[in-house]
């Protein structure tokens, strides 16, 4: 089931129940397919992305325990939507950085 996700994220996803892992399997990877739609001129791959998915999963388990507390029960499957935003904004403000970066170079007024 996870044989194409880069180690460190399969270490973490094992923690999950096999059903809440073909949900998560199939968000992550139909975020990381709407991003690179958007974003033609940049092709992420899971291994480039693995931290921001890690970071989204995290977000997404302390988002369920934070209503459960709140005596709201939450599951994977109830949670997909915000996970998939939660990647994508992720994914959003790494692309952006990338492309701060990369066009500071060319117009970086200091570097004349």
């Amino acid at each position: 089931l996870l044989q194409e996700f880069p180690e460190q994220l399969t270490n973490y996803l094992l923690k999950y129940n096999y059903r809440d892992l073909e949900i998560i399997k199939a968000v992550i990877l139909k975020a990381k397919k709407s991003f690179n739609s958007r974003h033609e001129d940049m092709h992420y791959m899971l291994e480039d992305i693995e931290d921001e998915i890690l970071t989204s999963l995290k977000r997404l388990k302390k988002a369920i325990h934070d209503r459960g507390v709140k005596g709201q029960k939450e599951t994977i499957k109830s949670m997909q939507a915000y996970l998939m935003q939660t990647i994508l904004t992720e994914l959003e403000e790494t692309h952006a950085l990338y492309m701060r970066r990369k066009n500071m170079k060319k117009y970086n007024i200091f570097n004349q």
